[in-house]
């Protein structure tokens, strides 16, 4: 992608030809070379801009052909995509499968990825760093794959059965630094969280919800996760650890909303200047 250097930053080259345009005229350079767009295409840009490109020494001939300089420092500013990708840039499919086959020692494991190219440009266009993509149909994990690599936070979601066979294996080689696909100078790095929905069917079979206004570890199945104290209940934060349980983590999820800090008593949720009682907070869920 962006693998060029110079005084104003990382850059790729772009054809200063196109498919479609009204202009194919010849165009004398500053180097003297004249030259006009190959058979059946037209000029990208008007004759004023490539002479402003020129003078800001943004055109360079690679061999034959006029190619044009284009930064990563303006992708990033937002600046406009041209309408047309050529493939020779953003990748075909015969280059997703050849990165999938990469990643999983020649075994074809998803059909018609998409190349991580064509992602790459569509998160440098839209994104910055540390913003959120969501992938509402992760696929290969393409999007995941290439938003680690560029630090963005992601939420890829599928329900697929490949999830466990392609998708994750695939981020754990991000993660390890593994070197594929378009951004291989990303070194390794990061996390991912994985959430797994519950059939909902099964969720309705086991569901138990009481209305009362005991404490949630009251019940005979919960008594060792709380403590009474001074005529009051606490909760009993280490047994809860010993059983693996986050609860940091089961507050946010619950209340969707980050805790800023919590005890054996209460728990106080960013952006409230209340305190909450902790076992009335866990009470809210449902218990199957």
């Amino acid at each position: 992608m962006y693998k060029l250097k110079d005084e104003n930053g990382f850059y790729k080259l772009d054809p200063v030809w196109a498919k479609s345009g009204n202009n194919f005229s010849p165009y004398t350079f500053l180097n003297g070379k004249t030259w006009s767009p190959p058979s059946g295409t037209f000029w990208r840009y008007s004759i004023g801009t490539l002479k402003d490109m020129e003078q800001n020494n943004r055109i360079v001939f690679n061999g034959k052909n006029p190619m044009a300089k284009r930064y990563l420092s303006e992708v990033a500013e937002g600046r406009k995509s041209s309408t047309f990708w050529d493939g020779s840039e953003v990748g075909y499919n015969l280059n997703g499968d050849a990165e999938i086959k990469q990643l999983f020692s020649g075994n074809r494991v998803f059909n018609n990825p998409k190349p991580e190219a064509l992602i790459s440009r569509v998160l440098e266009i839209s994104t910055q760093e540390n913003d959120l993509v969501l992938d509402f149909f992760a696929g290969s994990g393409t999007t995941c794959a290439v938003a680690h690599k560029l630090k963005r936070k992601y939420i890829g979601i599928e329900m697929g059965e490949h999830f466990e066979r392609v998708i994750l294996p695939r981020l754990k080689k991000v993660i390890g630094g593994f070197k594929s696909g378009a951004l291989k100078e990303f070194n390794g790095g990061g996390v991912i969280k994985v959430y797994e929905l519950e059939n909902y069917e099964e969720i309705l079979r086991k569901i138990k919800y009481e209305d009362n206004d005991k404490p949630l570890a009251y019940d005979e199945q919960y008594s060792d996760l709380v403590e009474r104290k001074n005529e009051s209940y606490t909760l009993n934060i280490e047994a809860l650890k010993s059983m693996g349980v986050d609860i940091k983590e089961t507050l946010e999820n619950l209340h969707g909303v980050g805790v800023e800090f919590f005890n054996e008593k209460v728990v106080k949720f960013k952006g409230n200047d209340k305190e909450v009682g902790i076992l009335k907070a866990l009470k809210e869920a449902l218990i199957w």
